[in-house]
């Protein structure tokens, strides 16, 4: 594989990734010697605590620098597999988790793992639970307006990893997968006056053509991955449904994020500094583990079919849960009294087809579009799409962004997730360059369904 399949945004990275290297922080420790110098079996929290404290271009250079993931020789990630929390003496230092709905990218994979950081006696200390109050079977319009975009409320010294790949079961000679970045969020103290903050950057794979080691090093301003790569693999909410497509090289290529991107998505006035995390909130957390792919599902604690947010809090990863005595139904894996968002191509067994098809769209387009249309982040288009929000509320039907029951013309926000990620109307404006047809339909079928007085009552 070259390692020049991928092409960086501008030369000036280059400049970039050397001038940050040897930034130093407090106590005269410099990030790029907490970097190098780690030989311990746990992650490399002097590090963690380093990146981004005296810069905002602060970060390890490499990513198993961190020695966050566990070793996999066999396949060429001596230094660290990403698909693997590391292990030290039998004890996770990372769990996996996945959401109900996921922000579509280019038909990636996608492998999450949240790190927490430890106190003076080495246990982990917890995220605490929030949610936005909202109805627990999936129902839109319910729920706090002013708790829309809360997540979970992670301790400084938090590492959250999200890995994107193109995996192909059906490759000759058994499954592949080819990596194409790992993007970190790390949770740090501020030097300067100690406040907390995020910091998000990203990671992209290259493999040594002389070691075939694969390496993930650090690149600031993003770039293009015009690989050809297929991909094909089992649905995680459906086991049944397969993934499955390519792209020649060239052909859409994949777009890799500068950290300034990072920022157009992640930042929200009321939550916390920096590059907070989306899409960690209860309702997309409430559902049964699944992996989007064999590698991940063979490894991790044996959590598959494990309801994420009742195995959070009985490993003391989460506290304050409310309700704190919570049902989990044990034939779906789904806490009942807690928020939860529908997946989107998962119809409900219910006899009112309207509501459901109602529930998938607002959870789709919550999981796609609400970072950037809420109210407390405002003046974008000025209209809003929180699941939380009544749908007539928040300026999205009518003025040609929704044209209810309208199969001609079914309006502007149609138009825009269903455009080439390339035309500069495309929705999402980041993270896309393929369109999603299996999303597209939803939001035409829902649209054209809807009664076109729906806001005249």
């Amino acid at each position: 594989m070259s390692s020049h399949s991928w092409r960086p945004l501008a030369l000036t990275a280059v400049l970039l990734l050397v001038g940050c290297a040897d930034s130093s922080s407090s106590g005269g420790t410099s990030l790029a010697t907490a970097c190098a110098s780690h030989d311990g079996e746990g992650l490399n929290r002097q590090a963690i605590a380093l990146s981004s404290s005296a810069s905002p271009d602060n970060a390890c250079m490499e990513l198993h620098q961190y020695n966050l993931f566990a070793p996999n020789p066999d396949t060429g990630f001596e230094r660290g597999d990403p698909r693997r929390p590391l292990v030290v003496d039998g004890e996770y230092q990372g769990l996996p988790y996945g959401l109900n709905t996921a922000l579509f990218t280019d038909y990636t994979t996608k492998h999450r793992i949240v790190f927490l950081p430890k106190d003076d006696n080495g246990a982990f200390i917890p995220a605490t639970y929030r949610d936005a109050g909202s109805s627990p079977d999936g129902e839109p319009g319910t729920g706090d307006l002013g708790k829309a975009n809360d997540n979970f409320l992670f301790p400084v010294g938090t590492v959250i990893a999200k890995t994107f790949t193109y995996p192909d079961t059906s490759a000759p000679g058994g499954p592949v997968e080819r990596l194409i970045e790992t993007r970190l969020l790390i949770k740090h103290r501020n030097t300067d006056d100690g406040s907390a903050s995020w910091e998000g950057v990203a990671y992209i794979w290259e493999q040594d053509e002389t070691t075939n080691e694969w390496i993930a090093r650090r690149q600031n301003l993003g770039g293009w991955f015009s690989e050809a790569r297929q991909w094909h693999y089992p649905d995680p909410n459906d086991p049944g449904l397969t993934v499955s497509g390519q792209a020649d090289e060239g052909e859409h290529p994949y777009l890799i994020p500068s950290r300034n991107d990072c920022r157009v998505c992640h930042v929200n006035p009321d939550q916390d500094a920096g590059t907070a995390p989306i899409g960690l909130k209860a309702r997309h957390l409430n559902r049964p583990y699944a992996s989007e792919f064999a590698e991940f599902t063979n490894d991790p604690a044996g959590l598959t079919d494990t309801n994420q947010i009742d195995y959070w809090a009985a490993q003391g990863w989460l506290i304050d849960v409310e309700p704190q005595a919570y049902t989990l139904d044990n034939t779906t894996g789904v806490i009942t009294d807690i928020e939860r968002i529908q997946p989107y191509n998962l119809p409900g067994d219910g006899d009112n087809i309207e509501a459901d098809l109602d529930a998938r769209a607002r959870g789709y387009l919550e999981a796609n579009c609400v970072h950037c249309h809420n109210q407390a982040r405002g003046g974008t288009k000025g209209f809003y799409m929180e699941f939380q929000r009544p749908l007539c509320s928040g300026n999205l039907i009518g003025m040609n962004n929704i044209n209810p029951g309208n199969d001609d013309n079914p309006g502007g926000l149609h138009s825009r997730i269903s455009a080439q990620g390339s035309e500069y109307f495309a929705m999402p404006r980041i993270g896309r360059e393929q369109i999603h047809t299996e999303g597209v339909a939803l939001i035409r079928q829902w649209i054209v369904n809807m009664d076109p007085g729906i806001c005249d009552h």
